[in-house]
């Protein structure tokens, strides 16, 4: 503790992550002295400064500028079915993941939800997705459904020709007039 006085140090001779972080926001540790009471906007003190100018607006545009998420590794056509296939035992989303054997990788979906029978439980992406194709096979759609979306497909044709025909009659009325 006595090795370095000049560091802000808690009762126990730590540093805390608080302290730090503390640091890092406040433009007095960067040399700069800023005071709305007094009216002083950042004037260079005669201090030596802990961080750095470069520093301080670094963290300052990632406190305040827009969030970046890096792009996630994971997400590809890999799995088609992610986020769309449940767990039979908790109704949960299954995760998918690759997992490494000897001489290839193998797919996998999983339950990773704690307490559930099949937490941790792989299950090969083909079965899953031959399952899948099984129950898709079997759907059949009605006279009636196709009926309806026929029809709705045909006012929205209208509707769009109507539409384009009102434009039409007014690009005409444009020309005429200009």
């Amino acid at each position: 503790m006595s090795a370095k006085p000049d560091f802000p140090r808690g009762n126990n001779g730590e540093v805390r992550p608080k302290r730090v972080a503390d640091m890092l926001v406040n433009p007095l540790y960067a040399s700069c002295i800023c005071s709305e009471v007094y009216e002083l906007n950042w004037l260079r003190g005669h201090h030596q400064p802990l961080i750095s100018l470069e520093t301080y607006d670094k963290v300052q545009t990632r406190l305040h500028g827009t969030a970046y998420a890096p792009a996630r590794k994971n997400i590809s056509d890999d799995f088609t079915l992610r986020g769309f296939v449940t767990c039979g035992d908790c109704g949960k989303k299954l995760r998918s993941s690759w997992a490494k054997g000897k001489y290839k990788h193998y797919a996998y979906y999983l339950c990773q939800t704690k307490g559930c029978d099949s937490y941790g439980k792989s299950i090969p992406r083909a079965r899953v997705e031959d399952a899948f194709g099984d129950v898709v096979r079997t759907l059949q759609t009605t006279p009636g459904l196709l009926q309806m979306a026929e029809t709705m497909f045909r006012d929205a044709w209208a509707a769009r020709l109507d539409q384009v025909k009102d434009v039409t009659k007014s690009v005409r009325r444009q020309i005429r007039g200009g």
